[in-house]
This record gives C-alpha cells, structure tokens and sequence, in this order.
C-alpha cells in the first residue's frame, strides 16, 4: 500500500513528513571511507537526526539572510552536508 504525503511540494516537505512520521529509520549510512574522507561519523544518520540538522541550517540560513526566492548556489561532493544543505534551502 502506498504512503501518501500531504506537503510535497518541497523536497523539505517530504523530508520533513517522513521524520515527523519514522524519525528512528535510517535516512543514508554513512560509510567508514566516507567518514574517513570527510571527517564525519560513520553509521546510520536517522530521519530525525537529519531534520534537526536541517533546521539548524535553515535556521543559519535565515539569519545570514537568505528568504525564499534568493539563489544560492551548492558546490559540494556527494556527501551527507549536500543533502542537509539542499534540504534546509
């Protein structure tokens, strides 16, 4: 059966829905290469781990004063920060 969402007219909508619903599932497994790449922990980044996050940078993001409509450009490799920074814009 499938799972409907109300709010899907962000990706952060959607984000945001899924963890509100299973914020304890596994969003991406960080692997020990990757980690060891990037300076960043290994393991599971949970649903709702990775909205808290989010909303940090949004939060950041809002202050340094970034609103809906500014353009704002993302150079970064293919890692979890890329998804926490897309998803907060």
């Amino acid at each position: 059966m499938a799972v409907g969402f109300a709010d899907t007219d962000t990706v952060f909508g959607t984000v945001r829905e899924v963890a509100e619903r299973w914020p304890e599932r596994p969003f991406l497994e960080v692997l020990p290469e990757t980690a060891a790449a990037y300076g960043i922990s290994a393991g599971a980044l949970s649903y709702g781990r990775l909205l808290d996050e989010v909303r940090q940078l949004q939060t950041a993001y809002q202050a340094a004063g970034y609103r809906a409509g500014s353009r704002v450009m993302l150079r970064l490799d293919s890692r979890p920060a890329f998804f926490k920074h897309w998803f907060a814009l």
